[in-house]
């Protein structure tokens, strides 16, 4: 458990490194009333209109919802920091989104996203038209600030407008909960911190992965056996109800650079259900259970007792697509309708000695990759499908039985490509 003490050890130790500000919340429109225009930014008056409304799925809350009859129409958010911070101090993006149907768009959740400070793109991949969230259903989707072109100049403000939205003429969206995420806290050698609320406020909310709204909450409390830490408690209603934190790893990592998901359980004595930490455990990843062993009701802690667990990433199943993940929700916790418990400390380890998606490069292929002219061939005697993606593990350009992919649009960096021949998957890094 986190205490003062450690705190202090790991400081002397030269384990901390570095200390987080907290998450800054844009815009979750409950101090608005449905009705309310929005601002929007658009090319010229009257190409979109942007309203409070509410909520699609939960009707006591509210929302953003923007139509749009042009392109690059977006939301628009004047942003003020908290007194001493910049742009620099957050390292990510984190909006939840909803696109409904579209009688006038099959396909309105494949389609560019643009992000803008200021009136300047910061955000906008060309020919990069990827899901950007399931149909009919909330995602909170997040966009590292290490993938945006910011200058040092945007990098050093405090005060600044956001933009940002689905580039698509025929646009009917909602979002909510629009929020800058602070990079995390106090992170052991060898280990990602991914929370563990010390940044936050006795009461506040901390997102849940349920079924159905209202089957379970939870919210930042104090420690059951030390008042001075912060910790998550979760209470549930129904089955599969857990604690879900966006996470972002460092730049140039993949969920394939980690070997473990590690956390602090405590499980008070419970009055209605007489064996509440013998429980299956369940881990998903972007809302697929990647950990959820049948027949798993082994105890899981004593009563009244914080122990760590630690689940092996090698035990989950994990597509490739998701190993090769720089972003993603990671979301946890005991499998009962019937939960009261808390947890902290959450993080994850680092695979000694991995390379990532960087290690599958010494796997033979069947194939060459080369960059000419700011063009990446693909040298392949059988059909190729291939995606390129940033360093920051979001997908940029993709094209299916090619040979080649135009890149001359996009900055010179490092490229992670997957190659799919033959149902294989492949993936390797290019320098263009």
């Amino acid at each position: 458990m986190k205490t003062k003490l450690l705190s202090l050890l790991l400081v002397s130790m030269g384990l901390v490194t570095h200390v987080s500000a907290q998450d800054f919340l844009v815009a979750d429109f409950e101090d608005k009333n449905v009705g309310d225009a929005l601002e929007v930014i658009t090319y010229e008056e009257g190409q979109a209109t942007a309203t409070v409304v509410a909520d699609p799925v939960n009707e006591t809350n509210k929302a953003g919802n923007i139509a749009a009859t042009n392109w690059d129409a977006r939301f628009k958010f004047d942003v003020t920091l908290p007194e001493g911070k910049t742009l620099a101090d957050y390292n990510e993006l984190s909006i939840d989104i909803y696109i409904g149907e579209n009688a006038q768009d099959e396909w309105p959740h494949f389609k560019q996203f643009v992000i803008s400070i200021d009136g300047e793109f910061v955000y906008k991949i060309p020919d990069s038209y990827p899901q950007i969230a399931p149909m009919s259903t909330w995602t909170t989707i997040t966009y590292p600030c290490s993938a945006m072109t910011l200058t040092d100049e945007d990098k050093a403000k405090n005060s600044f407008t956001l933009g940002f939205g689905i580039n698509s003429n025929t646009a009917n969206y909602c979002v909510d909960n629009v929020k800058l995420i602070a990079p995390k806290v106090a992170s052991e050698e060898g280990f990602l911190a991914v929370e563990d609320f010390e940044g936050k406020s006795i009461g506040d909310a901390i997102d849940v992965q349920t079924y159905d709204e209202g089957q379970a909450t939870a919210t930042v409390a104090a420690d059951p056996e030390n008042a001075d830490n912060k910790v998550v408690n979760l209470v549930t209603t129904f089955w599969d109800p857990l604690v879900k934190f966006n996470v972002t790893l460092p730049e140039g990592k993949t969920l394939a650079d980690y070997e473990g998901v590690y956390f602090d359980l405590y499980i008070p004595t419970h009055a209605t259900d007489e064996w509440a930490n013998c429980k299956q455990m369940v881990i998903s990843i972007d809302g697929t259970h990647v950990y959820k062993p049948d027949g798993d009701y082994g105890k899981k802690a004593e009563f009244n007792t914080w122990t760590t667990l630690n689940y092996n990433v090698a035990d989950m199943t994990l597509t490739d697509e998701d190993k090769a993940k720089n972003s993603f929700s990671l979301a946890l916790g005991l499998n009962s309708n019937d939960a009261n418990y808390y947890i902290d400390n959450v993080k994850l380890k680092e695979a000694e000695g991995s390379t990532g998606i960087g290690a599958e490069m010494a796997i033979e292929t069947p194939f060459t990759l080369y960059v000419q002219g700011g063009v990446l061939y693909i040298n392949s005697n059988a059909p190729a499908d291939v995606t390129v993606y940033t360093k920051a593990g979001l997908p940029c350009a993709s094209a299916q039985n090619a040979s080649s992919i135009d890149l001359s649009a996009f900055a010179s960096d490092i490229y992670i490509v997957k190659v799919i021949i033959d149902g294989k998957i492949y993936k390797s890094k290019i320098a263009k």
